[in-house]
């Protein structure tokens, strides 16, 4: 059966309810009762009550459960050394086992000498846990058989520490291995306090799912506990003198990977000036283009309007050069640096038959250029 895309019918139902409690609340507060609006308020907070319980159910039935991992690898490392902290032989060798029976994908010998502690002691201490819980077996038999023929079996309190152990009773190993020693467990340099504020960032986060599967996880990032450093207050503003000022533009002249536009006071009057011009000699042309492109809103575009359209286009091109090349001109003849631009420099026969000299207006724009010529040749 195939898959339902888009909202599951759970989603549906819940999204359904949402919308039948917002009705039901607007009718109670508009006044459906026949006291009116006082009456369907007065009932109200036992609406809402019943209401939030069934959407509650709703969601509940929406939100799919996501299970929690059976294992999880650094959890095991952290019940284990706050047993090797307490000194709880049973409970650290029992842990021990879990990780390298368990996540068989972990290198545990290596991952416990990176965290600071001492893998072959660690193995000595759990082949002993492991061989104790066998004699358990052995002894829980042995105790078995001697109960069932009627001799009387009197067990000493290692023997009875030993059938502990072989039932689960951890704490059993204490008496048998004797409380862990830190110092042969952890290695000159390593703390067991650093061992456990590492687990989280130095042991792999793995989890086993019910089924036995690994399932491998990013580390998690830590919540910071503390402010963060301060901000260092920026440097005040610095005025340079003009010795200054022109040495760091020769420098910013030289450099080849920094693009800087000059500002002085001539520039910007220039810069000021062109605009000005610029948008005194296109104001009526972009006025005449606003109402051909409403002529064409309107369906009453003709081929006349297209190429008078066509024909202040060019020239608008031509005038912003023209301004262009003017204001070049007079920053060269201040000394300053010109801004490069592209644009029609030259208008050639064909395009000035084709655009201009159709339009007397044009040609009239076209002959007060300063720099941008018809080329006759």
């Amino acid at each position: 059966m195939a898959k339902e895309c888009g909202q599951s019918e759970t989603f549906k139902s819940f999204d359904e309810k949402i919308g039948s409690v917002m009705d039901d609340v607007q009718n109670s507060v508009v006044g459906q009762a026949a006291g009116g609006i006082a009456d369907g308020i007065a009932g109200l907070k036992s609406k809402i009550e019943g209401f939030t319980t069934d959407i509650n159910s709703k969601l509940e039935s929406a939100l799919p459960e996501i299970p929690e991992p059976e294992l999880n690898l650094q959890n095991e490392m952290k019940t284990m050394m706050e047993a090797v902290a307490s000194g709880d032989p049973g409970v650290a060798m029992d842990k021990l086992n879990v990780m390298k029976e368990k996540f068989p994908s972990v290198d545990v010998d290596g991952m416990l000498e990176e965290n600071g502690l001492d893998s072959a002691e660690l193995e000595k201490q759990r082949k002993k846990f492991n061989k104790q819980k066998a004699d358990a077996d052995v002894l829980a038999q042995f105790s078995a058989q001697k109960n069932a023929l009627g001799d009387k079996f009197n067990l000493t309190e290692g023997q009875q520490a030993l059938l502990d152990l072989g039932q689960g009773k951890l704490s059993g190993a204490r008496e048998l291995l004797g409380g862990l020693t830190q110092d042969k467990l952890i290695k000159d340099g390593a703390s067991l306090d650093g061992i456990l504020d590492g687990i989280c960032t130095a042991v792999p986060n793995v989890d086993i799912d019910a089924a036995g599967n690994e399932i491998k996880k990013g580390i998690e990032t830590k919540v910071p506990a503390e402010d963060a450093e301060p901000i260092e207050a920026p440097c005040a503003s610095v005025i340079l003198t003009e010795p200054e000022l022109d040495q760091l533009n020769e420098l910013l002249n030289q450099a080849e990977n920094i693009e800087v536009t000059e500002f002085d006071e001539e520039i910007i009057k220039i810069e000021q000036k062109k605009r000005q011009d610029v948008q005194q000699a296109l104001e009526p042309l972009k006025q005449e283009l606003n109402e051909i492109k409403a002529k064409q809103v309107r369906g009453k575009l003709t081929q006349k309007d297209v190429d008078r359209a066509n024909a202040i286009n060019f020239t608008v091109n031509v005038i912003r050069t023209d301004k262009a090349l003017v204001a070049n001109k007079e920053k060269k003849a201040a000394g300053k640096k010109e801004k490069p631009f592209s644009g029609i420099k030259t208008i050639s026969v064909d395009d000035y038959n084709r655009h201009i000299k159709p339009h007397s207006d044009l040609v009239a724009i076209v002959n007060n250029l300063v720099e941008v010529k018809v080329v006759t040749e």
